[in-house]
């Protein structure tokens, strides 16, 4: 990684701390709060995996669809289709 040849002081994309950034690719303030993003980042991969896959299970040929089906296909909740 390049280091910076100025102070590049960014804001922590985690815990919001403003930091010295060493390197120009540095979002976060601390290897913690680079863990905590990293798995924040695989816990979203993960649920959208899921989606796709109740995604994938409806039928073509359905007349109406279920609510967990609206949120995977559409990303709406029960409050909204009943509102």
């Amino acid at each position: 990684m390049p280091a910076a040849k100025f102070e590049i002081v960014r804001k922590c994309k985690v815990c919001g701390e403003l930091f010295k950034a060493k390197t120009i690719e540095s979002w976060y303030c601390s290897p913690r709060c680079s863990k905590i993003a990293w798995k924040r980042n695989k816990d979203e991969e993960l649920r959208m995996q899921k989606l796709d896959e109740v995604v994938k299970k409806i039928p073509k040929s359905k007349d109406y669809i279920t609510v967990p089906e609206a949120y995977a296909l559409f990303g709406i909740s029960k409050e909204t289709l009943c509102s």
